[in-house]
C-alpha cells in the first residue's frame, strides 16, 4: 500500500476544497489536516483568497 504523504495531500487540497472528491478522499484529507495544523491553516487561508472575477474570455476566430 502506498504511504499517504504530505505532498499527496497538498495535491488533493484544491479538489477537496472545491468539493470535487469522493467521500473516502474527503475523509482522508480531513483526517490528515486534523493532524497537520500547519497544512490545515494553509488550506484554510487558500479558501479566503479572492480570485479575480473579471477574467477576459478569449474571442473565437469569428468574433475577432
Amino acid at each position: 500500500m502506498t504511504k499517504i504523504t504530505r505532498n499527496i495531500i497538498i495535491d488533493l487540497i484544491p479538489l477537496y476544497l472545491a468539493g470535487e472528491v469522493s467521500q473516502d478522499t474527503r475523509e482522508l484529507v480531513k483526517e490528515y489536516l486534523e493532524n497537520d495544523k500547519e497544512l490545515a491553516k494553509m488550506a484554510e487561508q487558500s479558501t479566503t483568497i479572492d480570485l479575480p472575477t473579471d477574467i477576459p474570455v478569449p474571442l473565437e476566430k469569428d468574433q475577432a
